[in-house]
């Protein structure tokens, strides 16, 4: 096989990867309604469950970065792919809100290994000039995985009942597992300008005194937040615990320094700051939308339906809005961003901000939308959809500018801990807690006194309405932040393409020195 061949095959199996990846972690999404009424949860507690997975995510894709800078990615993707799906099929099995909570976890640990080896398997199978449509063909798994899990997840809980709902995501992620040991495994920097290769530039090694400072940190946030309730007495494991910590961070400073040391290169590259924070808003709206779109359905524009009629049908309008709107808007800015960034090397970021600034007021105004007007909220609501896709061409393309190819895993690591932490966790849990409270305020309003389950799901609609409005402020939010990235990321690109040049350079004058002896 070609190396094109075999990059075509490889970008084949991780975009349907990709796409399970994300069929898996939004059949809560599809079927959240039917769950919360079958255990009579809140819109918190149904948010806790939208993101449960996200906290190991983030935690463990951070040594899993690493390791993708270090081991066999395939290896490590394949794998990854094994433990989600086993985990996603036996989250049917759950009987209670902590049996299922527990198993998301476990979806999460396995979902960790995608994108740090997809994402730099795919840099080192494609040069930079193709690189963002590489990427949106991949993240294409996305909208399309969305929008099978919505059709497929609500068709089968009508049918047959939430709980197959997960058992049927099972079958498809044993295939891609077999498959991802069959992808060619490229050298490291194969496809730069400059052959690279395993080399990096060297980080700070202050890593233990970062940890220490965010030890004594979180002790005086605890310390006044303790002193709210208990007159500055901490509980003793409190104390305990954290000087146990300092000790062991002072004893093993050196090898804490050596572990931190690439994410603290990573951190020190100013445009990696505002696209971590970009992250972290993005994920808030994406998994804010991801989590409660059905419910809102349900709730606000198709009421009067039989839950299991409802569910089915927010499923198929879900997977037009939240799905299949994201293909032109990945595509068409992994096209605009690679034919820009040929111009100017801030293109890709301009692009993906004012996409951003597109997508905000038409989720406002299909939010503005009256109960019932299921057609305008679903067109005005998909092409804000659609527009805020574009961020995954623009901005997993530049990370993949500004960092070499040694530190690419550990760099998107880096980013997506941030992105899961705080914006995938709190987006769902987030929002649940703003439609807890407006639902709350609308039955006060009502002469509501007493906040039983019966009592407030008659208000649940209109709660869960005015939670919806904190996605469009985000995404006004993103958009200064990609603004100002814009301005940090020529200086950054320029910086690495310089190292780059003098370090093979320097090699190549070492190697004729060595003929010549």
């Amino acid at each position: 096989m070609t190396n094109r061949g075999r990059a075509v095959f490889a970008l084949s199996v991780l975009f349907a990867i990709n796409t399970m990846n994300f069929f898996d972690r939004q059949i809560l999404g599809a079927i959240g309604e039917m769950v919360r009424k079958d255990w009579g949860l809140s819109d918190t507690a149904l948010g806790t469950l939208g993101t449960a997975f996200t906290l190991l995510y983030a935690a463990v894709g951070l040594p899993l970065g690493r390791l993708t800078d270090k081991a066999r990615r395939t290896r490590i993707l394949s794998a990854g792919v094994l433990i989600w799906s086993v985990f996603t099929a036996a989250s049917g099995l759950a009987r209670n809100f902590w049996q299922l909570f527990a198993l998301r976890l476990g979806v999460g640990v396995g979902e960790a290994s995608c994108a740090p080896a997809s994402s730099s398997l795919i840099g080192d199978l494609f040069p930079a000039s193709r690189r963002a449509k590489a990427l949106s063909v991949f993240m294409l798994g996305l909208p399309i995985g969305v929008a099978i899990s919505y059709a497929v997840s609500g068709t089968v809980a009508h049918q047959f009942g939430w709980r197959s709902a997960f058992y049927v995501a099972g079958i498809p992620g044993i295939l891609c597992t077999i498959l991802a040991l069959f992808i060619y495994e490229p050298d490291r920097g194969a496809t730069e300008v400059h052959a690279i290769g395993g080399q990096r530039r060297t980080g700070p090694q202050t890593g233990s005194r970062w940890l220490l400072g965010g030890l004594v940190l979180v002790a005086l946030l605890y310390a006044v937040f303790w002193s709210k309730t208990s007159d500055w007495v901490p509980p003793l494991y409190f104390a305990v615990g954290l000087v146990a910590l300092v000790v062991l961070c002072i004893a093993f400073r050196k090898g804490i320094d050596a572990y931190m040391e690439p994410f603290l290169l990573v951190l020190s590259i100013p445009t990696m700051w505002w696209l971590i924070l970009s992250g972290a808003l993005h994920n808030f709206n994406m998994y804010a939308i991801g989590s409660f779109l059905s419910p809102f359905l349900i709730r606000y524009h198709l009421t009067g339906m039989d839950i299991s009629d409802a569910t089915k049908q927010a499923g198929f309008i879900s997977m037009f809005v939240y799905g299949l709107a994201g293909v032109p808007g990945l595509i068409l800015g992994g096209i605009i961003g690679d034919a820009v960034v040929r111009r100017r090397a801030d293109g890709r970021l301009l692009v993906g901000a004012i996409a951003i600034l597109l997508s905000a007021p038409f989720h406002y105004l299909g939010l503005t939308q009256p109960a019932g007007s299921t057609l305008a909220f679903a067109t005005l609501m998909g092409i804000g959809v659609a527009a805020m896709y574009v961020y995954y061409s623009t901005v997993y393309s530049t990370i993949q500018d500004v960092i070499e190819p040694s530190l690419r895993g550990s760099g998107m690591a880096l980013y997506f801990f941030a992105m899961y932490v705080l914006g995938a966790s709190l987006g769902p849990v987030g929002t649940g807690l703003a439609s807890d409270y407006f639902t709350k305020r609308a039955a006060v309003g009502a002469g509501v006194t007493e906040f039983t389950r019966q009592a407030l799901e008659p208000f649940r609609g209109e709660g869960l309405h005015m939670a919806m409005f904190l996605i469009p402020v985000f995404g006004g939010l993103l958009m200064l932040v990609l603004f100002a990235a814009s301005r940090t990321v020529a200086k950054d690109m320029e910086k690495l393409r310089r190292w780059m040049h003098e370090s093979t350079t320097q090699a190549a004058a070492a190697e004729s020195a060595e003929a010549a002896n």
